[in-house]
């Protein structure tokens, strides 16, 4: 086995990278493999010869798509079912905002999607264009990630209670928070499989919540902080170009709780705290 992890330097591609720690990897970055020039990636292919590839790349700005929804198509549709065409197994990531939000209890893979934003809907397209062209491919729905090695809404929360005493956080907002390392561990498991998956940390959060979650963190390790609150605010409060789901727990492969992971993503950051 060869596995060649596109989008290396990712949340995803890190924790995929360390979760297959001993199986040979060949890994590609947007600056090393333009994954929008099908010929690249089929030269690429005949020169390293890899035998699955795990698709963590993506145009990813929930916001920036809604303004650039070419750019996104291209990206998350076009290049995806190209992957699929290149005559290895592929393992592609998508994301919880192919649905709608107006379930209040988890969505499974026979949900129907019901995308809100261009960035939401060129990842559905994503989807299924790559099964279309590919019924062996693997397609692993995953949410609200955290991890190593990259800002992400945990970074983003610490780095605001260190510089405010006050900050406000959107309650109307509920999902699934996933830790990157187990979503990755989880994912190298279905290599192998096909079809649709949904892969998260068990339990549900709004963003609220999760602040608040991660602001217990800081305390209990004595980090430095000087937030003394955090108030619930409405999303409508905030500006923004897309839509988000109001709800987009999923239900499928559930691991560890999301505040366990969250608690070990904490000790880590002590240890190796992102720069």
């Amino acid at each position: 086995m060869k596995v060649w992890i596109a989008g290396q330097n990712g949340l995803l591609g890190q924790a995929c990278k360390k979760a297959l720690e001993g199986i040979e990897t060949v890994g590609t970055s947007r600056d090393d493999l333009d994954m929008r020039d099908r010929d690249a990636m089929r030269r690429f292919v005949e020169l390293t010869e890899p035998t699955h590839l795990i698709n963590c790349t993506g145009f990813t700005g929930v916001d920036l798509a809604e303004n650039n929804k070419e750019a996104a198509h291209t990206i998350n549709a076009q290049a995806v079912e190209e992957m699929g065409k290149l005559g290895i197994k592929v393992l592609h990531f998508s994301t919880d905002y192919v649905f709608g939000g107006t379930k209040r209890s988890p969505y499974s893979i026979h949900d129907t999607p019901a995308p809100l934003s261009v960035y939401g809907m060129t990842k559905l397209r994503g989807e299924q264009r790559l099964l279309d062209v590919n019924p062996k491919a693997c397609v692993v729905r995953t949410a609200w990630l955290f991890g190593h090695g990259r800002s992400n809404f945990v970074t983003q929360m610490m780095e605001l209670m260190q510089k405010n005493k006050e900050i406000r956080v959107v309650e109307d907002q509920v999902g699934s928070p996933c830790y990157a390392d187990d979503i990755a561990k989880a994912a190298i498991g279905l290599l192998d499989a096909h079809g649709l998956h949904h892969v998260v940390n068990s339990g549900s959060a709004s963003r609220l919540g999760w602040a608040r979650a991660i602001h217990q963190q800081m305390q209990k390790r004595g980090m430095e902080f000087i937030c003394e609150d955090i108030k619930p605010a409405q999303s409508r409060e905030f500006l923004s170009d897309a839509r988000r789901p109001a709800y987009s727990v999923l239900e499928g492969i559930n691991l560890r709780c999301w505040e366990e992971a969250l608690e070990r993503y904490m000790e880590q950051e002590v240890l190796c705290p992102v720069a």
